[in-house]
């Protein structure tokens, strides 16, 4: 850890403060006359995610921590808990839900996994932005719906919910951008076996 002032600041450093990691999200100098120049900086807390607005003394010490992005291959889950594989080492770490958060549902065996560190410790988790998924239940398509507004829930290979428009059905892989989880578009018709291929 190296020590720093505000005057330090940047977009997207954690810092220490009050024996918690916090993350800068935007700070603004704010200078008064005959008085020290304070800076107004907006905080999310790396524990919670919750934001805190916080002035700090310009000339105040702070320390900054360093975080690491390591990503980890996805390989099974093992009752409530995750087995990865390190691509470096090769070693698999297993993690719990605690550590893996709310992406769990939208995990897919072989899927490269994006962990937050902080001296080893595991501060959180994130996918690609944007994943490929197969819709595996899916409420009847009804001719003509497709110039309807409306969406609906299907259930994608993971588990996950997601609302997409009317003409999805059970067999198309939909793209998801994982950020909002949200539908994007269609990528293929159908898998290697479609519904109908299903009945037969």
């Amino acid at each position: 850890m190296a020590q720093i002032t505000p005057n330090d600041f940047k977009r997207g450093m954690t810092i220490i403060y009050e024996d918690k990691l916090w993350e800068i999200i935007s700070y603004e100098f704010n200078k008064h006359a005959q008085r020290e120049g304070m800076m107004i900086t907006k905080l999310r807390s790396w524990e919670t995610g919750k934001n805190l607005e916080v002035r700090f003394s310009s000339s105040q010490k702070l320390e900054q921590a360093f975080i690491e992005t390591k990503p980890m291959q996805y390989l099974y889950r093992d009752g409530s808990d995750y087995v990865f594989m390190d691509p470096e080492t090769y070693e698999q770490p297993t993690m719990g839900e605690e550590q893996v958060g709310h992406i769990a549902d939208l995990m897919k065996e072989g899927m490269d996994i994006y962990f937050t560190l902080h001296e080893g410790k595991v501060l959180g988790a994130s996918l690609p932005d944007f994943i490929e998924l197969e819709v595996t239940d899916a409420p009847p398509y009804v001719k003509g719906d497709t110039a309807s507004a409306e969406y609906k829930q299907v259930e994608v290979e993971t588990g996950a919910k997601i609302m997409v428009p009317p003409f999805i059905v059970e067999g198309e892989v939909i793209q998801i951008d994982t950020r909002k989880r949200e539908y994007v578009k269609r990528c293929l018709l159908y898998t290697s076996q479609s519904p109908r291929d299903r009945t037969r």
